[in-house]
């Protein structure tokens, strides 16, 4: 199955990724979102906050329009190094 890791790590803590976020970064990479596969989202979240107590709060999460956005391009799964796929969850 094709992939694509998408770097986001110059987004926020906490940032409610958006479609905007997503093609500017798939534009950064070069390579297409592939048709029925895979994409990985980095923004960097483990990196920035591990071990720390902010592992459990600062996560960035793809916001409702992204995740449609995703699913537009033809993604069958997406990945995020972060615990939550919505920032709006607790």
């Amino acid at each position: 199955m094709p992939g694509i890791c998408i770097d986001l790590r110059h987004t926020r803590p906490r940032a409610e990724i958006t479609p905007d976020d997503l093609e500017a970064a798939v534009k950064q990479a070069g390579h297409p979102v592939p048709k029925g596969g895979t994409v990985l989202l980095c923004p960097g979240h483990h990196e920035r906050t591990f071990p720390r107590k902010e592992y459990a709060t600062e996560n960035s999460g793809v916001n409702v329009a992204a995740t449609e956005w995703l699913a537009r391009q033809g993604v069958v799964h997406f990945g995020i190094d972060s615990m939550r796929r919505d920032p709006r969850a607790r």
